[in-house]
């Protein structure tokens, strides 16, 4: 393979345009791609900032002008979209978003920039360690796992944590051993914007800590204190961030000691069912996910220590890299245990032995929680297979991972959709990349929206109140939220007028739907189910819809007065 002959410029652009081409084919598709996770929440924040700084008929210089006011810092800082997690990411998208012109339907757009800066960090760890060709395989190998082309497909934190990952762990070579200021500081940076970003992100920098504890230790010579110094500056640095992510140390005391808590009922209970707060799943960041759950993560339900558990990460790192590249990586890493010459080898064994420990101690198991050990991955895959001496089997290896890439990924992309599963392996995190099943959301929001504006009186304020009283398994309680019709709601702000406001009620009540100034209800429930002549005879029944794939009816109701 002639390696020799690709540059980091030619590699980094045919990634980029393949994903970028095949995302906007992808993303074109009206699909369940925003349903599930916390994807539909940081949709939400995102569309609050978008609307401030792209009002209505404005052009684009003025929302370039707008850009340059809007406080992208401090405000953003303290609003939180969930628990602990700000809207940071939800921010950086809307920026980006307005900078490239991008309409809201398109802000997923951006993430293909988080994934030039994941493939480019990846490229420059891997060239650090064993050179350029192993630096390129690396690059290619991160860019092709399922897991990596699925997530930045969509609208979550993980899209910033994954690059801000890596280039810690980059930062961290390039500070020879914390020889060098700067790049201490770059890493302490790193560290700080991605506690920011997402809180888990401690959890990989870690194997960062430790490994620098060790090598300071280990180099006991006249640049001791010099490295010393160093490291206390990246880590305070790092700890700042606790300033802006938590209010008052009482808040940091009570998160640390329910993390404990966590960690010990976990680690004290043999087995079990973890049930979790259904009414409070919002601010816990608890959501139940199932086999066919259109959520781009699979979440494990079991309480204790036992194979269940202990195989939950491994199992699903095999499914973030597809079945073919995990065996390939469980080969190579064997290798990679040979290869003596090797350097920074317990950096990458770290780098995916801590998080594994640490995260298969907390009660809740998310898929994607491991996904940033990707990069060490593909890296120990890369230099695995460079130590084989035969050229021969090189390149047959080489041949059998770029025919694996690609044909999972199109298979993935344009063929399985979450109720199809792969072959020889029961495969939750390909839902990530699998096709959306296609769905009617926006052009029933659309319709309603324009019906909604034909109906209306002239030159008044329309008061739309929107009703979830759906019942069907995907609720667990009248207060649990609903990701559809989080989402549809969403939709139904993008296409409203400027004098038009819309409220949303997780259940309906005589009391809110007979208030005088409602103009309009929306009131979405199971296509059997029902309803109150009595709870809407104020109201005429002007239009209803089926929201597909989920069979859900959409009533839409005129005030008769």
């Amino acid at each position: 393979m002639p390696f020799k002959k690709i540059t980091l410029a030619t590699l980094l652009l045919f990634l980029v345009l393949f994903h970028l081409i095949n995302n906007i084919v992808w993303l074109s598709v009206d699909g369940k791609k925003n349903i599930g996770c916390e994807v539909v929440f940081h949709l939400e924040r995102a569309f609050e900032i978008y609307e401030q700084i792209n009002p209505a008929n404005s052009t684009y210089p003025q929302r370039l002008f707008n850009l340059t006011k809007y406080p992208f810092w401090f405000d953003e800082l303290n609003k939180p979209v969930l628990d602990k997690i700000n809207s940071v990411f939800a921010a950086f998208s809307v920026f980006f978003a307005t900078l490239f012109n991008l309409s809201f339907f398109r802000i997923e757009y951006v993430n293909i920039i988080f994934l030039a800066i994941l493939i480019l960090a990846t490229y420059l760890i891997a060239k650090t360690i064993g050179g350029k060709k192993i630096g390129i395989i690396a690059a290619f190998l991160i860019a092709f796992y399922p897991m990596t082309y699925g997530i930045f497909r969509k609208l979550t934190p993980v899209v910033m944590l994954l690059p801000m990952t890596t280039l810690s762990y980059y930062c961290l070579l390039k500070t020879n051993y914390f020889r060098r200021t700067f790049f201490s500081v770059l890493l302490g940076a790193c560290a700080f914007f991605g506690i920011i970003i997402q809180p888990l992100y401690i959890v990989f920098f870690i194997p960062i800590f430790i490994y620098a504890f060790l090598i300071i230790i280990k180099n006991r010579d006249n640049l001791l204190l010099n490295r010393s110094v160093n490291l206390s500056l990246c880590v305070l640095i790092m700890l700042s961030s606790f300033i802006f992510t938590y209010p008052n140390f009482n808040v940091l005391t009570q998160d640390y000691q329910k993390i404990r808590a966590e960690i010990f009922n976990n680690l004290t209970t043999r087995n079990g069912t973890f049930i979790g707060n259904a009414d409070n799943a919002r601010t816990e960041l608890f959501i139940f996910a199932a086999p066919d759950d259109y959520c781009p993560c699979t979440q494990i339900a079991e309480r204790g220590i036992n194979l269940k558990t202990l195989f939950f990460y491994p199992l699903r790192f095999v499914d973030s890299t597809g079945l073919p590249l995990a065996l390939i990586f469980l080969i190579s890493l064997f290798l990679f245990f040979k290869n003596k010459g090797c350097k920074n080898k317990l950096l990458l064994l770290l780098w995916i032995a801590i998080p594994y420990i640490i995260l298969t101690l907390f009660e809740r198991k998310w898929g994607r929680f491991y996904a940033p050990v990707l990069p060490a991955a593909a890296i120990i895959t890369a230099v695995g297979i460079e130590t084989i001496k035969h050229l021969n089997v090189k390149k047959i290896i080489y041949f059998l991972i770029c025919f694996a890439c690609i044909i999972q990924f199109f298979i993935c992309s344009y063929y399985l959709n979450p109720d199809k599963k792969p072959p020889l392996c029961s495969i939750f995190e390909w839902i990530n990349a699998s096709i959306p099943i296609p769905t009617n959301h926006k052009q029933v929001a659309f319709d309603i929206m324009q019906l909604i504006e034909n109906k209306k009186n002239e030159n008044k304020p329309v008061r739309v109140e929107v009703f979830d009283i759906i019942l069907s398994a995907t609720r667990f309680s009248p207060n649990w939220y609903n990701d559809l019709t989080s989402y549809f709601c969403l939709l139904l702000k993008i296409f409203k007028n400027p004098n038009t406001s819309i409220n949303l009620h997780w259940n309906i009540s005589k009391a809110i739907v007979q208030k005088a100034d409602n103009d309009f209800l929306v009131i979405l429930k199971d296509k059997d189910y029902s309803l109150d002549a009595d709870l809407v005879s104020n109201y005429h029944l002007i239009q209803q819809h089926t929201l597909l794939p989920e069979n859900v009816s959409a009533l839409i109701y005129k005030n008769k007065f």
